[in-house]
């Protein structure tokens, strides 16, 4: 049975925005994966199988093995090109979800919507981790300031009508305007929850490690569903009120 959400009116939210972002963000993951399993499970499994498999190139502590230190590098990189695929693919998983569940209409395809989505994704995300790279070669908090002001970047990309006609990476600075500590909070803490989820990882071996890692990787996948869902009302919040309010239609034809 599909799980259905009411329209909300952003403009009305003035005040308490991070507490209703939070109250949103509950039912909206409940909807992402009762609709959406399928997908959180495919997430989970192939994440699980794939860091098994680079797993098997590092020791239990991650040293390098002596001799090894080209398949070490590989593992490396797949365990991070595994969490890239798993962000991108959850960052347009659950957004995508909550809209057409608001809309009761159809899901549209994950796969199809990152054809239309993924190029400017890409070219967006450089600009944002060049100048968030210059800004940190002066001094780490410069660089922090700077990726909390394009945090909005990928919804700007992907559900802003504003982005044919403004750079993403300006619209994201303007929406952040008055809530900065709050997306910096939101990231504070999605971080450290993350870093919690991967200690009981480390205290088992053998299959036991396996088996903890699928229900750590599953409880990872839910609370970055619902992370990213608050920053993503935190942003619908902010559009809602700009002089030229997110609405239907857009450069992808969404509604947010």
């Amino acid at each position: 049975m599909k799980f259905h959400m009411t329209q909300i009116d952003f403009e009305k939210i003035k005040e308490k925005k991070l507490h209703k972002a939070l109250s949103l963000s509950g039912p909206q993951t409940v909807g992402v994966v009762r609709n959406r399993w399928g997908h959180c499970l495919f997430l989970v499994l192939i994440t699980v199988l794939l860091k098994m498999y680079f797993g098997q190139w590092h020791n239990p502590q991650g040293v390098i093995r002596p001799g090894n230190e080209t398949l070490t590098l590989i593992a490396t990189l797949g365990d991070f090109a595994i969490d890239l695929f798993m962000s991108i693919y959850v960052l347009i998983l659950a957004p995508l979800t909550v809209l057409d569940l608001e809309a009761r209409r159809p899901f549209r395809s994950v796969w199809a919507w990152s054809h239309q989505t993924l190029w400017p994704l890409t070219i967006e995300g450089l600009r944002v981790l060049t100048f968030t790279l210059l800004w940190s070669l002066a001094l780490i908090i410069p660089g922090l300031y700077k990726m909390v002001r394009y945090s909005f970047v990928p919804f700007v990309v992907m559900f802003d009508p504003q982005y044919e006609n403004e750079d993403a990476l300006e619209r994201s600075h303007k929406l952040t305007v008055g809530v900065f500590w709050v997306i910096l909070l939101v990231m504070i803490a999605s971080q450290i929850l993350s870093l919690l989820l991967l200690l009981p990882n480390e205290l088992f071996t053998g299959m036991a490690q396996h088996v903890v890692r699928f229900f750590t990787t599953l409880l990872t996948l839910v609370f970055s569903i619902y992370t990213l869902l608050v920053s993503f009302n935190i942003y619908r919040i902010q559009a809602a009120q700009t002089t030229v309010a997110v609405e239907e239609g857009g450069s992808n034809g969404t509604h947010v």
